[in-house]
């Protein structure tokens, strides 16, 4: 299993058991030997047993692991990964719901990460009347289960008020573990998804009449995302539906795109958020950049109404926009006192199609080029990209051992940045190495709020418990014709053994060694154009 300590009073097991709780401990009921997780007709039994054995009139299901956003849930890593599609989440719980002879659960919970989305509301709204989920990762620490008690305590009492409870246990015990910065958590009416669709669709209208795709993508690039790691390659690509809608509506003066952002306001029965996620509204949607859009997508069931719009907005034609490119290869460098400013100029008249730039930045020594880090750009008015660099690189040090670690970030709300630094992560010295997200909050002043560690594998999501004897690499990035892909270097670290991180002025005085700095400017239809520069400091 997972661990070799008891559970509730009972040692520890590897098989799959079915558990009553009573005053605080496990009461075993069961044993089913080894099970598939991801295997949906595991969940449909486990409905059907559960609604027979234990009926009620309202009906809760939680479901604990972890979470993949429009992918699924639950990835069962002994059995190759394989999770819950939500087309299998869908088929599960219709058929425990068929088998037990009900209709349709009061609410469906994911204590997971990643699971309060569109897709997953759509995909349950006819087996279930509420769905409480995260936009975000969750800390590993979860649901404050002790919220129950007042169902159980009084069977009568509403769901609203179960909800409420549930919310606010959550945000209290991430309050005391020091997490609360980045949490979310929504509860979403499935009864009044009609209207979102039905906005969603007046959207759809509006895109086709229209040559506003760059005002879309311009207002993607600037939405915040929920499981963002340093390359879109890797991310989730799941953004907030309201936020995005709204930036849309500012961008192209339309009513369209704003009632969709009202139309989630009015599913939301209650949520909580943390001082970095304070303008998450509650309903995330899947939206990747056009080169990436998975085809695997089309077969989730239900959500023509977002799925439609974003075909169009991925397939659009870009009219030429494939010209994009800089005017020459080598980027200026204009070196200030406090930072050095980079620039490039876009080749005329292709900037308009522009949504997203910046510059990746690190150093070159014999002939290997190391990125440590990236930053978000601006693009002026002449179609001149630019982008400031401090100079500073991230080193992340344990006793005498220190590496350079890569950083990247994006602006959380109320003036916090929130930093997420890639590692590799072997949970023995035998194991292959996952990849590791520590995620850093740092409030307006630059001083850290929270740091959580997060593994990112084929099973989704969820805040890292490090194994005794595993290890931590540092890694740096490395251009491929494709992208920026990450390489764990040699140096070692202790997971469990505290990691201190500084910022460290780049020095480039060996004889070998010069900064690197690659721009980049990208269009509504991600295509890309780039210009370098290497030098002293």
């Amino acid at each position: 299993g997972y661990s070799s300590e008891s559970v509730g009073g009972i040692p520890n097991w590897t098989t799959t058991k079915r558990f009553l709780v009573i005053d605080g401990l496990l009461s075993e009921l069961d044993d089913l030997g080894e099970l598939n997780m991801g295997d949906p007709k595991n969940l449909s039994d486990f409905i059907a047993w559960g609604l027979s054995a234990y009926p009620a009139d309202n009906l809760a299901l939680v479901l604990w692991d972890h979470g993949s956003g429009w992918v699924g849930f639950a990835a069962d890593m002994s059995a190759s990964y394989d999770g819950l599609t939500q087309a299998e989440l869908k088929t599960g719980i219709a058929d425990g719901l068929e088998q037990a002879g009900r209709d349709r659960f009061t609410v469906v919970g994911f204590d997971a990460c990643l699971m309060g989305s569109l897709e997953t509301a759509l995909v349950l709204r006819d087996h279930a009347e509420y769905l409480l989920g995260s936009e975000e990762l969750e800390p590993g620490h979860g649901w404050d289960y002790t919220a129950f008690s007042g169902a159980r305590d009084d069977p009568a009492q509403d769901v609203i008020t179960l909800a409420d409870a549930i919310v606010t246990g959550f945000r209290g015990q991430a309050l005391v573990e020091g997490t609360s910065a980045t949490i979310t958590l929504a509860m979403i009416d499935l009864y009044a998804l009609k209207a979102v669709e039905r906005a969603l669709i007046a959207v759809q209208g509006m895109y086709a009449s229209g040559t506003i795709a760059a005002a879309f993508g311009r207002a993607r690039g600037d939405t915040r995302e929920f499981g963002r790691e340093p390359t879109a390659q890797s991310s989730a690509n799941m953004v907030d539906l309201a936020d995005v809608m709204v930036a849309i509506a500012d961008a192209t003066q339309a009513d369209e795109p704003r009632k969709v952002a009202e139309a989630v306001h009015h599913v939301i029965m209650t949520q909580t958020r943390g001082s970095a996620t304070s303008a998450a509204n509650g309903l995330s949607v899947y939206w990747p950049p056009a080169v990436l859009y998975d085809q695997e997508y089309a077969t989730i069931p239900g959500i023509d109404a977002w799925r439609d719009l974003l075909a169009m907005i991925v397939l659009v034609d870009t009219g030429g926009s494939s010209g994009l490119a800089f005017v020459s290869g080598t980027a200026a460098a204009i070196s200030q006192s406090a930072y050095v400013r980079f620039s490039g100029q876009l080749v005329e008249g292709t900037s308009a199609n522009v949504t997203d730039e910046g510059m990746y930045y690190g150093f070159t020594v014999g002939g290997e080029t190391y990125v440590l880090g990236d930053s978000f750009g601006q693009l002026t008015s002449s179609g001149q990209v630019i982008a400031d660099w401090n100079r500073n690189v991230m080193i992340v040090s344990q006793g005498a051992t220190r590496d350079f670690a890569y950083y990247s970030y994006q602006p959380g709300d109320n003036g916090t940045t929130v930093a997420t630094m890639p590692f590799g992560y072997a949970a023995s010295s035998t194991a292959p190495i996952d990849t590791a997200l520590l995620v850093a909050i740092y409030n307006a002043s630059g001083g850290l709020v929270q740091q959580m560690l997060y593994l990112s594998t084929a099973a989704g999501y969820g805040q890292l418990t490090p194994a005794s004897g595993s290890q931590l690499f540092p890694v740096y990035g490395h251009m491929t014709s494709t992208g920026l892909e990450f390489l764990a270097s040699e140096t070692l670290l202790n997971p469990q053994q505290p990691l201190n991180f500084t910022f460290e002025t780049l020095s480039t005085s060996a004889v070998n060694r010069n900064a690197f700095v690659l721009l980049y400017a990208q269009d509504y239809a991600g295509h890309s154009a780039n210009a370098s520069w290497m030098g002293k400091l």
